[in-house]
């Protein structure tokens, strides 16, 4: 139970642990095969994240070079999804996912195009916070 708390006190007090059929390491005691297989659904809605990430973040370089914003987290994204990606604005925490102050999802076509949405970016309004 403290293995993963006090890795290296841990593997000295089981050094000297008197036992016959003592395992090299502590470490090695318990230890399960992982099986984190995705299924293809799960597989295909992530490969449709890492589209919008690419898109956004294309738009958002543009935005840079253009001095609309200086970094991502200033940035309103209006995004326009292409039938395929729909599904994606179902996502709770996509503007953590896309670091972005704030994501509207429009119906009409934005200045970027992008492999699955057209984006357009704009900075957001009101204060920074004192650490921004």
């Amino acid at each position: 139970m403290l293995r993963p708390i006090l890795p290296h006190t841990v593997e000295e007090v089981y050094t000297f642990l008197n036992e016959n059929d003592k395992a090299e390491s502590i470490h090695l005691l318990d230890m399960r095969a992982q099986d984190f297989v995705a299924t293809k659904e799960i597989q295909d809605k992530y490969n449709l994240v890492l589209k919008l990430r690419n898109d956004v973040n294309e738009a958002l370089e543009q935005a840079r070079n253009n001095k609309i914003i200086k970094k991502s987290f200033e940035a309103v994204v209006d995004l326009k999804l292409s039938a395929e990606a729909t599904s994606l604005k179902d996502i709770a925490d996509l503007t953590q996912i896309l670091i972005v102050n704030s994501i509207n999802f429009v119906e009409t076509d934005q200045p970027y195009v992008g492999s699955i949405s057209s984006v357009n970016i704009t900075l957001k309004e009101g204060l920074k916070c004192e650490r921004c």
